[in-house]
């Protein structure tokens, strides 16, 4: 990490990064601390501020008061300059977004490269936003009523948006929320994912260095199942969130009236059918089965296949599966990393369990390597009635 630019986001305890929350433009410890580890090795990485409500709510109160006026205000094209500056800057440090990226999340390096460029480039475009910002011309001479009249329709900012980011794209997701909803005039709240929130404070920092107004933003590192009184204030107009389905209902029973925009859960199926080329969808399916070990929320969860290719496409997918390197992502030969953390672990082994159980055959892998390393899987169910009860079909195991 480049110790210059990112100095104002940590001070050194006991050898160790103790990173501080980005609060318009204060950068605090806060009262408590989390330990972050790293799901290569379980080493303790650093730690962030754990912020409560009382902490963060003198905050949101001057957001509301001043910081969402002053993006509001600020013309359109300087919030255009500030994106295309936070992208120079990210470019500038990407090898340092990557690797926190590798060390924080479990990602290869070229999972975390990927992650970067899509997140410059998601800056880039920002530009293309603006068109859904347009208001509307509504002539008022198609009513006796309205004639010598007309209408202009003017899209205003909503004001505060609290974005919530995953675990499994802390950076990318963080800045695409941030784009969206900086780039229409709205102040912003990022609540990073509580087992990789370092991306985002790093990207705090870029924000802060871009000449972004530092009263309308904050990256507020309070843990997940503290944020009801934050998802429930009155102040905070929208809600952008990436997640599980329960999470998802959580925030909304706790929110109440508000906007949402929401991604929630995911597990697509991979179709296959007889006048496909195996060896090409073999491979194509694979890759959806290990990519950033399963957590993706358009990682492969079911095949399925037509009859008369069934068996040679199973062969094919095991084939591929078993040249599947997993371990250390530093490694660059390394396919598939950790998961990122052994509940998830736990709850993939678990699931596996009762799949097997309630007549799943184990076409391969299974087992827990070691620590947060497990064998990419692949179970076979005939039963369509047994298949509806397995928690790996009924449930989002992110695995």
């Amino acid at each position: 990490m480049d110790e210059e630019f990112f100095s104002p986001t940590y001070i050194l305890k006991d050898g160790k990064r103790s990173f501080k929350a980005y609060m318009l433009g204060d950068w605090i410890l806060g009262k408590r601390e989390q330990m972050i580890f790293s799901p290569i090795d379980g080493n303790i990485i650093g730690t962030v501020p754990r912020l409560t409500y009382a902490e963060v709510e003198p905050y949101i109160r001057e957001l509301y008061e001043k910081g969402k006026w002053k993006i509001r205000n600020t013309p359109g094209y300087k919030r255009i300059e500030y994106l295309e500056k936070m992208a120079d800057l990210i470019e500038k440090y990407r090898e340092d977004f990557a690797e926190s990226l590798v060390i924080g999340g479990g990602k290869t390096k070229a999972q975390a490269l990927g992650e970067v460029n899509a997140s410059i480039d998601r800056l880039r475009k920002a530009v293309l936003d603006i068109r859904k910002i347009y208001g509307e011309y509504v002539p008022g001479d198609w009513d006796p009523s309205t004639i010598e009249t007309e209408g202009i329709i003017r899209k205003e900012p909503y004001g505060i948006v609290l974005a919530i980011s995953p675990f499994n794209y802390p950076l990318f997701d963080t800045v695409a929320k941030f784009t969206y909803s900086a780039v229409s005039g709205n102040a912003v709240i990022i609540k990073p994912p509580s087992q990789v929130p370092i991306p985002s404070i790093m990207f705090a920092r870029v924000v802060e260095a871009s000449g972004f107004p530092k009263e309308s933003f904050m990256v507020a590192t309070v843990p997940g199942e503290e944020m009801d009184d934050i998802v429930s204030d009155p102040r905070i107009e929208v809600i952008s969130l990436t997640g599980s389905s329960i999470t998802g209902k959580k925030v909304l029973k706790a929110g109440g009236i508000k906007k949402y925009m929401m991604e929630l859960g995911g597990g697509d199926p991979a179709i296959v059918f007889e006048d496909a080329e195996i060896a090409e969808a073999s491979k194509l399916i694979a890759t959806g089965i290990f990519s950033y070990a399963g957590q993706r929320c358009d990682a492969i969860k079911l095949i399925i296949a037509q009859s008369s290719i069934i068996d040679e496409l199973k062969r094919n997918i095991v084939n591929v599966l078993s040249t599947v390197k997993v371990g250390d992502p530093r490694n660059p030969s390394t396919d598939m990393g950790p998961l990122i953390s052994r509940e998830a672990v736990d709850e993939m082994i678990n699931g596996i369990r009762d799949a097997l159980e309630k007549g799943g055959k184990l076409l391969y892998g299974g087992r827990v390597i070691e620590g947060n390393y497990v064998e990419p899987t692949l179970i076979e169910v005939e039963d369509k009635s047994a298949l509806n009860e397995m928690s790996l079909y009924r449930d989002e195991i992110f695995a």
